[in-house]
């Protein structure tokens, strides 16, 4: 794995009752070598962009790169990147190595407190 730089695109205070008191959107350059089981880590390295010793509340991805769905998975903290192989199939995750999302780049939606 060896993701881009990343950068803040924008940042925004929640206002209300909400817990999530913070919203930023980052930009994440991918690369050729997508690793099972996703980008590993991926909150820690938007919490040294976001420059805030915050939790993480939520990772939504705000663009599709190359038409290829992304989700974060909380519980291993990794950013996941997926295939439709058929038609009518379900999504797969993209192969080890897969060198589809190389060029590409996603923005994500972060909540944070």
């Amino acid at each position: 794995m060896a993701l881009g730089v990343i950068t803040e695109v924008g940042q925004q205070g929640m206002q209300g009752t909400s817990r999530v008191t913070g919203h930023s959107r980052v930009s994440v350059p991918l690369d050729g070598a997508y690793p099972t089981g996703g980008y590993l880590t991926i909150s820690t390295l938007i919490k040294a962009v976001i420059g805030r010793g915050c939790t993480i509340m939520m990772i939504l991805p705000a663009t599709k790169p190359g038409g290829y769905p992304a989700e974060w998975a909380r519980a291993t903290d990794a950013l996941k990147f997926f295939q439709y192989p058929t038609a009518q199939g379900p999504a797969t995750e993209l192969p080890n190595l897969s060198a589809v999302l190389v060029g590409l780049s996603i923005e994500l939606d972060v909540l944070w407190v």
